[in-house]
């Protein structure tokens, strides 16, 4: 088990650095509760059979054999079939598994962010699929494909089997230690061409339940900051994968999601609106006012936004909350309402610059962003 924090956002290079060397193979003891760091003066021992894990004591290893001798059993067959092998180098398991290696503490924030809400991970797994990358990558020459989230009852023959049990028996181990199962996520790495599979269990055992006495708009708002971080995290194991980058630091670097600008903005009746997109705004609005009257306030202080990708058909509807929000049309004679309309106009071309600069990447920070050339250009 990959013991790790819940801090794990890839947004400083001293949280990149602290997320490296936080629960890795290569600094702490194997044994679960642990946490023993391995120093310079006090060198961890590998276990003796596999030379897969290591501990810091002799105490440690003997404590952890019985969740440790099945993985050790697998490992040791592994290394004696890839020393009597001719084509180690293309033995797939030896593969996915050196790439779990490699970047387990990024794959375990993947799978965390996948799963934010911790009462969704009982009898669901992480699914990460690698793909080929050209020979003159570095070993183990993959990168990821894509990641999702899965029912381990939909995953067909061996997979299936194989992740029931190791997330059920993950699961119990910490909950016989007096922690909550729902700490546990299990990612399985997969990789269709060679057909070879690995499953990698994660606990974070400081981590809080951010859905936790939240609203829609508040879960909302957390799904869209998950999906954002895993992007963010695949890119950079895919940028050091392929070589692109020499280190964590200059890995994050690379183009940010979601690669999109805005095109045009309006307003809408929601009756105009066809097909699944008219039902769906109308249920989101409807749902979002209630719960703003029920709390006592004007639900005229809500305004939905419809953002939508036509090239891939895809939509999302966000509520906004304005609780200081005042008419200014309120009271006011139609020659001034004009020119109200007229400085709205210009301060919406204004933003939806600024919200291209920064996705173009033409501008660091809302500062520079708003240097960008002012409307109607």
């Amino acid at each position: 088990i990959t013991v790790m924090s819940a801090n794990t956002k890839l947004l400083s290079a001293d949280n990149v650095k602290k997320l490296y060397t936080e629960g890795g193979d290569k600094y702490e003891c194997k044994h679960f509760g642990c946490r023993n760091k391995e120093t310079a003066n006090a060198k961890h021992k590998k276990c003796g059979k596999c030379g897969n894990v290591k501990y810091c004591s002799r105490e440690c290893q003997i404590a952890d054999w019985p969740r440790h001798k099945r993985t050790c059993r697998e490992w040791r067959k592994r290394i004696l079939e890839d020393k009597n092998s001719t084509t180690n180098e293309n033995d797939g398991f030896k593969r996915v598994a050196n790439f779990s290696r490699k970047y387990s503490p990024l794959c375990g924030s993947i799978a965390q962010h996948l799963f934010p809400n911790k009462t969704s991970r009982k009898g669901t797994i992480a699914m990460i699929y690698l793909q080929e990358l050209p020979e003159d990558c570095k070993f183990p020459r993959m990168e990821i494909e894509s990641v999702g989230r899965a029912d381990i009852k939909d995953i067909p023959g061996d997979f299936g089997t194989q992740c029931l049990q190791s997330v059920n028996r993950e699961r119990k181990l910490v909950q016989d230690r007096g922690n909550d199962p729902n700490d546990v996520i299990c990612a399985l790495l997969s990789h269709p061409k060679t057909t070879s599979f690995i499953v990698v269990p994660f606990v974070f055992n400081d981590e809080k339940d951010p859905f936790k006495g939240e609203g829609v708009a508040a879960k909302t708002a957390i799904g869209l900051f998950c999906h954002y971080e895993v992007d963010r995290i695949v890119r950079t194991i895919n940028s050091l994968a392929r070589g692109e980058s020499k280190d964590l630091k200059s890995a994050k670097k690379c183009p940010a999601f979601p690669r999109m600008e805005i095109e045009s903005v309006g307003r809408a009746d929601i009756k105009d609106i066809l097909g699944d997109f008219e039902l769906q705004c109308l249920q989101s609005v409807n749902r979002e006012r209630k719960i703003v009257q029920d709390r006592g306030k004007d639900p005229n202080d809500l305004i939905c936004a419809f953002l939508s990708h036509p090239k891939t058909t895809s939509f999302i509807v966000l509520p906004f909350v304005l609780h200081d929000d005042t008419d200014p049309f309120k009271g006011t004679p139609t020659a001034a309402k004009t020119v109200i309309n007229q400085f709205f106009d210009c301060e919406v071309d204004r933003i939806v610059r600024t919200i291209n600069s920064l996705a173009r990447g033409e501008s660091k920070d809302l500062k520079s962003a708003k240097k960008c050339p002012a409307g109607p250009k």
